[in-house]
C-alpha cells in the first residue's frame, strides 16, 4: 500500500487496515506464508503517520495470530501477537539507485529510520518487517510446558515417561575434589 504524501495533512493521520478488507494486506499474508509465517487469523494494522516536513513519524500496532511450533515440545499452536512499533521516515531527494546507500551514514542504519524517495511511502515492506520482528525466536506453547524427554522423546506434558533416569555426565565433577 502506497500512501501519497500530497494527500496527508500536516500532523497526525490515522489509518486502519485489515486483511479482510484490504487486498494488499492479503497479498502481504501470502508473501509471509511463502516465508513459513502462517497467519491463522486476519492481519490488522493500526497506523498513525505524523507529517512533519520533510520527515515523518510512523507509530502503529499489528494484531494477528500465527501458527508456531513449540520450542520445547514440538507441538503446533496458535500464538496471538500484538506488536507495537515506532519508526522515523526520512524523505531523501531523488538520487541514483546506488547513491542512496552512500548518502546514508552507517550510524543512521542502526536507528529505526526508514528512508524513502519520491512522493509515496510504501507500507507493505515496513509492515512485513514488523511482522517478522514480532515473532519470538523460540516460541513456547504455554509457560509451564515441560517439553520432551531427552532420552525417549515422549511428550512430558502428557505424563511422565517410562525411561530409566540416569545422572547426566557432568564434565566438572572432577573439580569437586579441589577445595579452596
Amino acid at each position: 500500500m502506497k500512501l501519497g504524501l500530497a494527500q496527508l495533512k500536516t500532523g497526525e493521520n490515522a489509518f486502519l487496515f485489515s486483511s479482510q478488507n484490504d487486498p494488499w494486506l492479503r497479498d502481504l499474508e501470502k508473501a509471509l506464508a511463502e516465508q513459513c509465517v502462517k497467519i491463522t487469523s486476519g492481519l490488522n494494522a493500526q497506523v498513525m503517520l505524523t507529517k512533519l516536513e520533510p520527515d515523518y513519524f510512523l507509530k502503529g500496532a499489528l494484531q494477528f495470530e500465527v501458527k508456531q511450533v513449540c520450542g520445547r515440545c514440538a507441538e503446533s499452536f496458535s500464538l496471538p501477537v500484538l506488536h507495537g512499533f515506532e519508526l522515523g521516515l526520512a524523505h531523501v531527494q531523488n538520487t541514483a539507485r546506488g547513491q542512496l546507500k552512500d548518502s546514508v551514514s552507517d550510524e543512521s542504519e542502526e536507528l529505526d529510520i526508514v528512508y524513502f524517495e519520491g512522493q509515496e511511502v510504501d507500507l507493505s515492506p515496513i509492515l512485513e518487517e514488523q511482522v517478522l520482528l514480532s515473532l519470538p525466536y523460540a516460541p513456547i506453547c504455554r509457560p509451564d510446558c515441560k517439553g520432551i524427554c531427552q532420552s525417549c522423546g515422549s511428550d512430558l506434558n502428557q505424563g511422565q515417561c517410562q525411561c530409566k533416569k540416569t545422572n547426566p555426565l557432568n564434565a566438572f565433577a572432577a573439580l569437586a575434589q579441589y577445595k579452596c
